[in-house]
């Protein structure tokens, strides 16, 4: 749950900073950030068990919500 969410702010990262200084090779810094915010967050993760599994919870049903209410509208 923790890789999922650095996951998800790792590339929010990228795509707000961190694409600014990767010109050369884009790709590698799209993997570089996710990765690293993916392992920092993992571990904090692991401290912070009971936090990191409500706002996990909380962002994955607001995306099955949203994925299941548009579905059914469109």
């Amino acid at each position: 749950m923790g890789a999922w969410i650095g996951g998800l702010v790792g590339g929010l990262l990228y795509s707000s900073i961190f694409y600014l200084f990767s010109e050369k090779n884009p790709t590698l810094g799209v993997w570089v950030t996710i990765a690293f915010c993916a392992v920092i967050v993992a571990v904090l993760s692991m401290i912070y068990f009971d936090e990191a599994i409500m706002v996990g919870s909380a962002i994955g049903g607001a995306y099955v919500f949203m994925r299941v209410s548009f579905s059914i509208s469109f």
